[in-house]
């Protein structure tokens, strides 16, 4: 499966698996680098939500707003209905 960068995040990365070929992954401390988000600060659960966002982000059904909404997560935000689609447990 070829994945593409969600909505100009640039987090897109690569890694070399044992077998040889290539894997893709969304780098969550790419967005830290870049500013968006404080890893350290956010509870695991949140930051699954954040991964599964970035990787499924399109513009459409999951917008650069919802990452960025999830990634600025505190405990005293306003309760806000975010898109999710487990791929995966």
């Amino acid at each position: 499966m070829v994945m593409k960068d969600s909505e100009g995040f640039d987090s897109l990365r690569s890694f070399s698996k044992s077998d040889g070929t290539v894997g893709d992954f969304h780098s969550l401390s790419h967005l830290q680098e870049s500013g968006l988000c404080d890893l350290d600060s956010l509870p695991f659960t949140i930051r699954l939500l954040l991964e599964a966002a970035l990787r499924k982000c399109d513009g459409f059904l999951v917008t650069r707003e919802d990452v960025e909404r999830i990634a600025s997560w505190s405990p005293d935000m306003t309760p806000e209905e975010i898109p999710f689609s487990p791929s995966r447990v």
